[in-house]
Formats: C-alpha cells, sequence, structure tokens
C-alpha cells in the first residue's frame, strides 16, 4: 500500500511538472544588466544610437512579407524608440533564448498587429540587431 501511494505522488509530480508551461516575459528571469540597459536605450536618443547595429536586419512597417527579401533599417530617417507603456493598448514578452540573447514582442492586445526586437549581448554590450516593425500578424490555423 505504501508503495502504490509513492508510486501515485511521484506520477502526480512528474505530470504536473511535464504539464507546467514556462513563461519567460516575467522581467526577473531576463539576464543581469539588461532591464538597465533597456530603459537607458529607451531614454537617451544617443546611447540607442550606439547600441544599434546599423545597417538592422528587419521587416517594415506595414510590410507585404511576400515581396520583403532583404530590408535593412539604416540610421539616417531613424525613429527613436520610446519606453514601453503597460498600460496602453499593448501587451510586451520576452523569450530568453539565452544569457546573451533576447526575443522582444509587443503586438497589440487584439492580436491584430505586432512588432519584434532582438537584442544580443557583445562582450558586456547590450545592442538591437533585428527589427520587425508593426505589421498585420499571421495566423497559424493549427493554433487555436
Amino acid at each position: 500500500m505504501k508503495n502504490l501511494k509513492f508510486l501515485l505522488i511521484i506520477s502526480v509530480l512528474i505530470f504536473s511538472v511535464g504539464c507546467r508551461k514556462s513563461k519567460v516575459n516575467d522581467s526577473t528571469e531576463l539576464p543581469s544588466g539588461f532591464l538597465l540597459f533597456y530603459d537607458k536605450f529607451h531614454n537617451d536618443s544617443i546611447y540607442q544610437i550606439n547600441h544599434i547595429r546599423f545597417p538592422l536586419e528587419g521587416i517594415p512597417t506595414l510590410a507585404d512579407t511576400n515581396e520583403i527579401t532583404d530590408f535593412h533599417w539604416g540610421l539616417e530617417g531613424w525613429n527613436m524608440h520610446k519606453p514601453f507603456d503597460k498600460e496602453g493598448d499593448f501587451v510586451r514578452n520576452f523569450v530568453v533564448v539565452d544569457s546573451a540573447l533576447i526575443i522582444e514582442t509587443i503586438r497589440l492586445k487584439n492580436n491584430e498587429y505586432g512588432m519584434e526586437r532582438r537584442w544580443s549581448k557583445s562582450g558586456s554590450e547590450w545592442q538591437l540587431i533585428y527589427y520587425a516593425s508593426m505589421n498585420k500578424l499571421v495566423r497559424n490555423p493549427d493554433l487555436k
């Protein structure tokens, strides 16, 4: 009887751990120093320019993804990125790929439009390495 209870408890624990979703948008899980960089990036225009890898790979605003094959943002005409407003109509999510690569998505709460930025750490400095501007999100029919 004791063995049966033990097996039941172990089975429940394994099942609950296996079914738990991994959520990575909690700022406590971001690499050390990233949030300090992120805040300064959005509040200091010179710092921002110095922490972008130009020409910056990405996708322009409202692009036809069937036609865009190779797009790069240039320093000339760059629009400064402003701080994210948590109270607005957008939701932000960070995916920590590893300690030196973070993917950030910002999307409308209705899931119609979104953007993506990729951040990479080179040496001791973070930098923006990819920027897909606001575009209509493609819905995957396999996801419900």
